[in-house]
């Protein structure tokens, strides 16, 4: 994802740009998705253009700001299994921007089901090892989880706060990702609460009546 647009700055510059994917996987039937290109220059170059116009051509469902220094495109929320598709229609673009045969990001996830919850599993590759080493350049991506996150893979690339992944590309070398959270099922969790709360207001007015009943009666 956030690979494409290393290739792209590679290209034509010599690291002068940062370049940011967010993906937000607090609702998993909702995933959202955005990408953020800044110019470290203040103004943007040749290729940062031609990538807008590919990137504003190849998404359709998607929302876009844009000023003289940077690019923001926001696309518009989707189920998890759409999530690998969408990313490489991210690298795509730049392969046609930038005329570079750029390799799909590997996007893996699993689950495990529990009463109240799914434990997912996430394995992400993302291949940069025909880029050289460019200073000055950021490429990062962050994930949002639904819950705290547990890193799986050794990694010094990458920072985890609660439920935040903060994970910094390397050019040159298949950069790699796995980790694993809950993501809990509110509904029924919910629904689970409020039969508590019912039951526990049958059982208090039935002992109530029962006390009431046993209570001795004066006589007429």
């Amino acid at each position: 994802l956030v690979a494409i647009i290393l290739f792209l700055v590679t290209t034509l510059l010599s690291g002068c740009v940062k370049i940011e994917s967010n993906l937000d996987f607090r609702d998993l039937e909702e995933v959202k998705i955005s990408h953020q290109i800044i110019s470290k220059f203040g103004s943007k170059l040749p290729w940062q253009l031609n990538f807008e116009n590919q990137l504003k051509q190849t998404y359709e469902n998607r929302d876009i700001y844009q000023n003289k220094e940077g690019f923001t495109l926001r696309n518009k929320s989707i189920e998890i299994k759409q999530v690998q598709s969408l990313l490489n229609k991210f690298l795509q673009a730049a392969s046609v921007s930038t005329e570079i045969d750029l390799k799909n990001i590997d996007f893996k996830y699993d689950e495990k089901n529990y009463f109240l919850a799914k434990r997912y599993f996430f394995d992400i590759d993302v291949n940069l090892d025909n880029l050289d080493y460019i200073d000055n350049l950021e490429i990062l991506i962050n994930i949002l989880s639904p819950s705290r996150v547990e890193i799986l893979s050794q990694n010094d690339n990458v920072k985890v706060s609660e439920n935040n992944i903060n994970w910094e590309l390397e050019p040159g070398v298949k950069n790699h990702l796995a980790f694993k959270f809950l993501y809990w099922n509110k509904i029924l969790i919910s629904i689970l609460f409020t039969l508590i709360i019912v039951s526990l207001a049958y059982i208090i007015l039935r002992n109530r009546y029962e006390l009431g009943s046993n209570l001795p009666r004066l006589p007429s």
